[in-house]
C-alpha cells in the first residue's frame, strides 16, 4: 500500500478543510485539501512527462514552501522515492550523492543559481524546475496514488551527524504507516486541533489525519534565524493549541517570552536531544494549560519512549525518558552496573518493531546508552563518548549540571580515569566544581574549561559535537 493513499482519503473526505496555513510577507496563505490534492495531481502528470516514475530516488532541492509539500507527496504517489539532502550539504554532498543515495534525477527551485544548474549538468543529472513546465498545463483527471509493496523506498534523509558522518536513512512506505499509526497511539488528533510541527515526520502525519497544520514562520527554515516573535504571533493570531519543536527552538522561546503565556496551547512535544529538566520547566510556565511532553527516539525508530513532564524534582544525573511505547521492543546491550549500583545495569539501547527503519525483526542500535527502572528508561550516554568512569557516563553528569543557573551548554568527556567538563554561558568554573564535587568523586573531576559556545549539529543545533571539542 502507497502511504500516500492515507493522505489522499484525508483530503477527499474534508475538501474544504483549511489544511495547512503557510507564513508570507504579509501575512498568511491558506491550502485547503482541494488546493493540495489539484496541486499533487498538477505535479504527479508533469513528473511522468519528465520520467520520474516509479522506482527512481529523486532529490529535492528546494526550500521550505507550498510548492515543496505537493512536490513530495506527488513523488511518492508516483512510487518515486524523496531525497532530502542533509542540512548544509552543500557541493560536497552532491558530489557523494549519487553512491549513498542513487539518485536518478533533481527538482530544483525555480530560482536556482547558474553555477547550481551547471553542476547538476556537469554531472549529468536529470533536472526539472516547475517553472519551466506548469504555467501551460491544468490539473488532470484524479488518479490513485501508484500501487507499492510495503518494502519499496518512499523517503530518504540523511542522519545529523552527531556521531560519526551524515549518513542516509532509508524510510518504506511500510515504516512510515508504521510510524503515522504509533504516533496517532500516543498523540491522538481532536477535532479542531492546529499543530505548529518543527519535525517533518509530524506534518507527514497529519497530512494523513487530515489535521491542520501551521508551518513554522523561520526565515529560509535556518532554525539560528528563529525569531520568537514571530511563533508567538502565529500562536496567538492562528489559535495554534499543539506544538512540536527540539531543545534549541524551546530555549529560544522561553527565552523570549519575558513573562508572557499562551493558556490555548494544550500540548506540546519537545525532543531531537536531551531535554533538561529546567527547560520543561520553562515551557510549562509559557504554556500553562498545555501537557508537555519529553519524546525520545532515533532517525531510525521516532518514536521509542516518551514521558509527560510532572513538576517535580529529577534525582541528580538522571536523564529520564519514559517508557517504551506501545508496539516497540527495548532491549540493553552488554549491560553492566552503574554508580555501583548492581541492580542498575547500562546497556547501548536496543529497539526492534514496525516503526523501525531496520525492519520490524531486525535490533536496531540507536547508539544510546541507557538503563531501565520501574520500567522507565533513562539514558546516560551516546556512543562516541561512552566510556564509563566508575560507573558514571557523560549524560548523568550533564543532566545534573544542566540546572545551575548561567549554564548554557555543558559536554562531560572521559579522559583516562576523570571527566573533563567543557561548558558555555555566563556561570563560572567554580560553580560547576562545587556542584560535582557534591555528587562524584573529586578523583574523577578533570579539567574544566568555558568556551564561548560548544559545536552542535546542523538540524537541531541542539546534539553536541564531542568530537569536535
Amino acid at each position: 500500500m502507497n502511504f500516500v493513499d492515507l493522505i489522499y482519503d484525508a483530503l477527499k473526505r474534508k475538501p474544504d478543510a483549511e489544511l495547512i496555513h503557510w507564513p508570507t510577507s504579509t501575512g498568511y496563505a491558506v491550502s485547503t485539501s482541494s488546493d493540495l490534492l489539484s496541486d499533487i495531481t498538477l505535479k504527479r502528470s508533469i513528473f511522468r512527462m519528465t520520467g520520474f516514475q516509479k522506482g527512481k530516488h529523486i532529490m529535492l532541492l528546494q526550500p521550505l514552501s507550498p510548492e515543496i509539500i505537493g512536490i513530495m507527496i506527488a513523488l511518492m504517489a508516483e512510487g518515486c522515492a524523496v531525497v532530502f539532502p542533509p542540512s548544509g550539504g552543500g557541493l560536497k554532498f552532491l558530489l557523494k550523492s549519487r553512491q549513498l543515495a542513487k539518485i536518478d534525477g533533481v527538482v530544483l527551485a525555480p530560482g536556482a543559481s547558474k553555477m547550481l544548474r551547471l553542476t547538476l549538468w556537469i554531472m549529468r543529472f536529470k533536472t526539472l524546475r516547475f517553472s519551466d513546465r506548469a504555467k501551460a498545463l491544468t490539473p488532470p483527471a484524479y488518479q490513485k496514488p501508484q500501487g507499492v509493496a510495503d518494502e519499496d523506498l518512499a523517503l530518504i534523509s540523511f542522519s545529523s551527524g552527531s556521531t560519526g558522518e551524515s549518513r542516509p536513512i532509508y524510510r518504506s512506505h511500510g515504516v512510515l504507516r508504521a510510524q503515522h499509526e504509533t504516533i496517532g497511539r500516543q498523540f491522538p488528533s481532536f477535532e479542531g486541533q492546529l499543530d505548529l510541527p518543527l519535525f517533518p515526520n509530524i506534518l507527514l502525519h497529519h497530512l494523513a489525519t487530515g489535521s491542520a497544520c501551521v508551518i513554522p514562520d523561520i526565515p529560509n527554515w535556518k532554525l539560528n534565524e528563529l525569531d520568537p516573535e514571530r511563533i508567538f504571533s502565529q500562536i496567538e493570531k492562528l489559535g495554534v493549541n499543539t506544538l512540536t519543536g527540539n531543545v534549541y527552538y524551546f530555549k529560544a522561546l522561553t527565552s523570549a517570552a519575558k513573562g508572557r503565556t499562551f493558556e490555548k496551547v494544550q500540548a506540546c512535544g519537545i525532543g531531537g536531544s536531551p531535554v533538561p529538566e529546567f527547560l520543561l520547566e520553562s515551557v510549562q510556565g509559557l504554556f500553562p494549560k498545555a501537557t508537555i511532553y519529553v519524546i525520545y527516539g532515533a532517525t531510525e525508530a521516532e518514536p521509542i519512549a516518551v514521558r509527560p513532564y510532572e513538576n517535580s524534582a529529577s534525582r541528580w544525573g538522571w536523564y529520564r525518558v519514559g517508557k517504551p511505547i506501545e508496539g516497540i521492543e527495548l532491549r540493553l546491550e552488554n549491560a553492566a552496573s552503574a554508580n555501583g549500583d548492581d541492580k542498575t545495569s547500562i546497556g547501548e539501547v536496543q529497539v526492534r518493531g514496525a516503526h523501525v527503519i531496520s525492519g520490524s525483526n531486525s535490533w536496531h542500535a540507536t547508539g544510546d546508552f541507557g538503563y531501565l527502572n520501574d520500567g522507565e528508561l533513562f539514558l546516560t550516554g551516546r556512543k562516541g563518548n561512552e566510556t564509563t568512569i566508575e560507573g558514571w557516563q557523560h549524560y548523568m553528569i550533564e543532566h545534573g549540571l544542566s540546572s545551575i543557573e548561567g549554564l548554557a551548554q555543558v559536554a562531560a568527556i572521559p579522559r583516562a580515569n576523570a571527566f573533563d567538563i567543557h561548558f558555555s554561558g555566563p556561570c563560572d568554573n567554580q560553580e560547576l566544581k562545587e556542584a560535582l564535587s557534591q555528587k562524584l568523586p573529586n578523583r574523577i573531576i578533570g579539567k574544566i574549561t568555558k568556551h564561548k559556545a560548544l559545536p552542535t549539529d546542523r538540524r537541531h543545533l541542539s546534539k553536541i559535537l564531542y568530537r569536535q571539542i
